[in-house]
């Protein structure tokens, strides 16, 4: 598999991965698992730049080569388009110093395996066997670390890289999709990247990250606003809790159930159609459409 290749504006090298299933993978999971990788792929741009000098990538992009059926394999080619001027001195790096060492596939590699460990660390010991696995996670990154400079990768940058990662909420949405897959084979599958480290990110690593973002997705939540219209379509004076309705246009425009604060005097406020107040928006999460609805609002003060 060669490393590099050139165009007159753009980096061409080739990336492949195998995950290690025993079953055939569902054409869903393939689209989501590539989608994955391309993202992640593209994140990885930051360490390619260090990797070759400083050279400055105007944009990542990612083709598919080939999917090998059997344990589940992707053939990637990846296109980092530079300018002009940089193509040059591209070429004269790859001649005098990388040779024929696969640099660039090695360091895609690292940054998706980067971006695979900074997810799964974050969720050590979130299940039964979470502690075990620490040292599985801490050896897989500490190869990550000590590999860098053998690609032009300073430890700190690396470290740099995954500590930002570890804190990015679009990493982990990436990194659940790109090893879906994995989940076929009852968390047994080990996810191989073949570049000159051959790192493989073992099962018991996959099997730290969940399986979907649901965790990350509050079932329901809370909005305050301040001052703002609130229309009022039913009331009642004896009750707090019930019998109070109606819109706030500034946000929706849908006849919603109203509560009243204890705060609020439910005999003053009764008979009134419009007023300004304070309020608290709750709503809940609805899978089906995938957005939050309002359930009720709150009124806690009358202005």
């Amino acid at each position: 598999m060669r490393d590099l290749e050139f165009t007159e504006d753009s980096i061409i090298s080739h990336y492949r991965v195998k995950f290690t299933i025993d079953k055939p993978a569902p054409v869903a999971t393939v689209i989501e698992s590539l989608k994955g990788f391309e993202r992640l792929i593209k994140k990885s741009q930051p360490l390619v730049e260090i990797a070759l000098d400083g050279i400055k990538i105007q944009r990542t992009e990612v083709y598919i080569d080939e999917i090998i059926e059997g344990s589940l394999i992707y053939d990637f080619i990846v296109k980092h388009v530079v300018s002009k001027d940089n193509i040059q001195k591209a070429k004269d790096l790859a001649h005098d110093v990388i040779g024929d060492k696969p640099v660039v596939r090695t360091v895609i590699s690292m940054g998706v395996g980067a971006l695979i460990y900074a997810t799964a660390s974050n969720y050590m010991g979130s299940t039964d066997s979470g502690s075990k696995n620490e040292p599985a996670i801490n050896a897989y990154n500490s190869v990550i670390i000590q590999s860098a400079g053998d690609v032009n990768i300073s430890s700190e940058d690396m470290k740099d890289f995954i500590d930002k990662a570890s804190r990015d909420k679009s990493v982990v949405k990436d990194v659940i999709d790109a090893t879906s897959p994995a989940k076929l084979s009852e968390g047994s599958a080990d996810l191989i990247m073949e570049d000159a480290l051959f790192l493989t990110v073992s099962h018991e690593v996959l099997n730290q990250l969940p399986q979907n973002m649901d965790h990350m997705t509050p079932q329901q939540k809370e909005e305050s606003h301040s001052n703002i219209d609130v229309y009022i379509y039913a009331s009642d004076q004896d009750k707090q809790v019930s019998g109070w309705a109606g819109i706030v246009p500034d946000l929706f425009e849908q006849r919603v159930k109203f509560k009243l604060a204890e705060s609020v005097n439910a005999f003053d406020l009764h008979g009134r159609k419009k007023i300004k107040a304070d309020i608290v928006v709750h709503k809940s999460f609805d899978k089906n459409n995938m957005s939050y609805k309002v359930d009720y609002v709150t009124i806690e003060a009358v202005n």
